[in-house]
């Protein structure tokens, strides 16, 4: 193999790295992008209604999203 043969080779493979790394890259921000998604949904827990309140609403929502799903 000859030097030419060996700079075309090292071009070709920098250039599928350059190409990986690119797709990497796009489907990191997209998985961040969900995650802050995921979080913008987050409620807040109420500290100012009945514990046994809460529980019934939170079941009551786990079902209806189970049912959404």
């Amino acid at each position: 193999m000859n030097g030419k043969s060996l700079e075309k080779m090292e071009s070709i493979a920098s250039l599928m790295l350059d190409m990986r790394l690119a797709d990497l890259e796009r489907a990191a921000r997209a998985r961040q992008e969900s995650i802050d998604l995921l979080r913008g949904l987050e409620v807040p827990a109420a500290d100012d209604i009945d514990p046994l309140l809460a529980a019934r609403l939170s079941l009551r929502y786990q079902i209806w999203s189970d049912g959404r799903r």
